[in-house]
């Protein structure tokens, strides 16, 4: 997709595409993270659009235009984590077909728990 992508838990991030994996993983989630978390909400974020970026990490310095946020639900509705694609361009934003792919994620990782 050319965006960076992160996985979570309902408190940590757990892995991180290159090059922001060193200041990703192991760092936990935010509140509005968390709150997305709780509402089993998929959230589609393209600055070009006038949407607002959420905060990824306190103090958040990444600056991201694009975001796709991506539950992860097993045993039913249970949410256990999520799949975000982030961007910093402007012109990269998050489309359907990021949004297929995500959900495809989210649902090969939740049969496997």
């Amino acid at each position: 997709t050319g965006h960076s992508v992160f996985v979570c838990d309902e408190n940590t991030y757990l892995a991180s595409s290159k090059p922001l994996a060193k200041e990703i993983v192991g760092n936990k989630i935010t509140k509005a993270v968390e709150e997305l978390l709780k509402r089993k909400k998929t959230l589609v974020v393209n600055r070009s659009e006038g949407g607002a970026p959420i905060e990824i990490l306190s103090g958040d310095r990444f600056n991201f235009a694009n975001q796709l946020f991506m539950p992860v639900t097993a045993a039913g509705d249970e949410v256990i984590g999520a799949i975000i694609l982030a961007d910093k361009s402007k012109d990269n934003p998050i489309t359907s077909s990021d949004v297929s792919l995500a959900t495809l994620t989210a649902e090969f990782i939740a049969a496997h728990f």
